[in-house]
This record gives C-alpha cells, sequence and structure tokens, in this order.
C-alpha cells in the first residue's frame, strides 16, 4: 500500500502577487463606488478579496 500522507514541499509562489493585488484593489473600489461607501470601506474590501484568493 503506498504512503498516502508524504510530506511535500510546500512553496509559496509570489509571481502573480502584484497582478492579485491590483486586481483586488480595483474591484474593491468599483464595489465600494457602487454601495456608495467612503473609501476606507474600499480598502476592506480590496484586502478581504486579496486575502481570498
Amino acid at each position: 500500500m503506498k504512503n498516502l500522507f508524504k510530506k511535500q514541499k510546500t512553496e509559496l509562489d509570489f509571481s502573480n502577487l502584484g497582478a492579485i493585488l491590483s486586481t483586488s484593489v480595483a474591484t474593491g473600489v468599483a464595489i465600494a463606488k457602487y454601495s456608495g461607501k467612503n473609501p476606507k470601506t474600499a480598502g476592506i474590501i480590496s484586502a478581504g478579496l486579496s486575502l481570498l484568493v
């Protein structure tokens, strides 16, 4: 029987980090403007979106 729980090397790939952050910021600002919220809310939405990805 094969060992299903082999240790795997986990590496973080930061090559797409800039694209993810800029996309989440643009989406957060668009959502905040559409809903009529202030800029602080746009920052919170953007941070939440970037953490989801």
